[in-house]
């Protein structure tokens, strides 16, 4: 694929998601991640404003966290910290 598009889907429980999840993954151009993060469970506005560098960095150390030790994924830390300070510093002399 030359042109990666991005969507969030969300639903209730019980509403389907998984099905929907599995039709789409017959696809081999489509890559589906299910709900293993939980995200609004464990990090919708819990790190407010997400815009400040340190509510980012703890927003990203626990998810680091959780994907490591949940489910053995690594994540290379250095690597998103020195993006993220980089297009931190460009949204400062955007706004």
């Amino acid at each position: 694929m030359s042109d990666l598009k991005t969507i969030f889907v969300t639903s209730a429980v019980r509403s389907g998601a998984a099905l929907f999840i599995n039709m789409l993954n017959v696809n081999d151009d489509i890559k589906v991640s299910s709900g293993l993060i939980n995200f609004f469970r464990f990090y919708f506005k819990k790190y407010d404003p997400v815009n400040k560098y340190n509510n980012y960095e703890k927003l990203f150390n626990q998810f680091n966290f959780r994907l490591k030790n949940r489910f053995g994924i690594n994540l290379d830390t250095n690597n998103f910290h020195n993006k993220l300070k980089k297009i931190l510093i460009i949204q400062i002399f955007i706004n």
